[in-house]
């Protein structure tokens, strides 16, 4: 806040003689002059504190951050050690069950009964696996066959139909939907109207329409 000594700085910078601004100077009161340098050691210490207080406000939300970002790691860190203890406990169960079964062989094996009903066992999976592979050729056979009869039926199917074009017949090209119109037919060839565009075609590239 500006005082007396505020006014001697404005008057010196204002090119007041410096004698003149000194005997101003000694004609003010003690008091007055120590409220001045009081008023301006308080504004100093005021600016300092909030300096002060703006960087405790910016090292709280600072701090807060921190404290926020070590939560949520804690939290990962948290949910990534309950998932590893989860699958050590279902590979621990893995473990066990192997064991067992480990140790039910063993057991299995070491008397002679055993071990020829063990054979048996075997051969019996071997031979079930021989028929199951067997009726898996046979059913791949199967449809093959079916599939080459399919084939040939639908060929002379399409033979038939193909020797029912006639002139005056009404056909599309396979593979297309425009329809069209036999105008003349010579063996084979024939000569198709469709709209205004004539085409000459063998009739194994059309399909009778009905």
């Amino acid at each position: 806040m500006p005082g007396s000594s505020f006014t001697f700085e404005v008057a010196e910078k204002n090119g007041i003689p410096l004698e003149l601004i000194a005997k101003a100077k000694a004609k003010l009161d003690s008091k007055k002059v120590d409220m001045d340098k009081l008023l301006s050691a308080l504004q100093k210490e005021k600016s300092q504190l909030e300096i002060i207080n703006k960087q405790s406000i910016e090292s709280t939300a600072n701090a807060k951050k921190a404290e926020k970002k070590f939560i949520d790691k804690k939290d990962a860190l948290d949910q990534k050690i309950a998932t590893q203890r989860n699958l050590a406990e279902e590979n621990n169960q893995f473990i066990t069950r192997g064991k067992k079964v480990s140790s039910f062989i063993e057991n299995f094996d070491t008397r002679s009964k055993n071990k020829e009903l063990l054979a048996d066992i075997r051969k019996y999976l071997a031979v079930e696996k021989t028929k199951i592979i067997q009726l898996q050729s046979q059913t791949a056979l199967k449809v093959k066959s079916q599939a080459k009869a399919d084939s040939k039926k639908n060929i002379v199917r399409q033979n038939d139909e193909q020797k029912k074009i006639k002139i005056g017949s009404k056909v599309r090209l396979i593979g297309a939907k425009m329809l069209g119109d036999v105008i003349e037919k010579d063996g084979t060839e024939v000569t198709v109207l469709f709209g205004n565009l004539k085409t000459k075609l063998s009739v194994q590239k059309l399909r009778l329409v009905r």
